[in-house]
């Protein structure tokens, strides 16, 4: 079985959701149709369990790095540069998984994409109550319009390394892993006051 979800994946991140075909995967893996659908039902348990289910596990392995320090609480910039840096270095793992994910959004059945809406509110609900609990420790952060802070924060990271090359500088001014990690990381511990600018130089 582990044969058929490694081609499976390939084929799915080669051809896409929509052109892949489950005879295509079946040849890719070096085995028959009908082996393959004595493991899987269709297509879309394909694409569940061999894209999917990878994405979603990482998610759930989130909260790992904040559990460690809980005893000991990290200052904020090394707090936020490591969740950053986490989501950076898992993003860019998961790169060609999440280009995938995106470009099959409109084409996959109604199960599956109600799976991977289930997985990620869980996720962000996750998220959102790590937050909530380092805001009561951390007052100069603000609770307002957290949950859309969180999501804004990740997309960026998710841009960065999945979009580099759309948006990220070309060349010798191409920022490092690093650059960018620090950046974001400093662009959300400033955003998370959400004060007004006159009223943080007063303050």
């Amino acid at each position: 079985m582990a044969l058929i979800l490694a081609a499976s994946e390939r084929v799915f991140h080669e051809k896409g959701y929509l052109a892949a075909t489950t005879d295509e995967i079946a040849a890719e893996a070096g085995v028959a149709r009908s082996v393959l659908y004595r493991h899987f039902a269709n297509k879309a348990d394909l694409f569940r369990r061999s894209v999917l289910l990878p994405f979603v596990e990482f998610l759930r392995d989130y909260g790992r790095a904040w559990r460690s320090q809980l005893e000991s609480p990290w200052p904020d910039e090394r707090l936020m540069q490591t969740m950053v840096g986490l989501f950076y270095d898992s993003f860019e793992t998961h790169r060609d998984t999440i280009l995938t994910i995106a470009i099959a959004a409109d084409d996959i059945d109604a199960e599956t994409n109600a799976y991977l809406e289930t997985e990620l509110d869980e996720f962000f609900a996750t998220m959102l109550m790590i937050s909530e609990n380092e805001i009561h420790r951390r007052p100069w952060m603000s609770l307002d319009g957290l949950d859309l802070t969180i999501r804004l924060t990740l997309g960026s990271v998710a841009a960065a390394v999945v979009l580099s090359r759309l948006f990220m500088p070309h060349g010798t001014a191409r920022p490092s892993r690093d650059q960018v990690v620090d950046h974001i990381a400093r662009m959300t511990l400033w955003g998370l006051r959400m004060r007004d600018p006159d009223e943080v130089a007063q303050g």
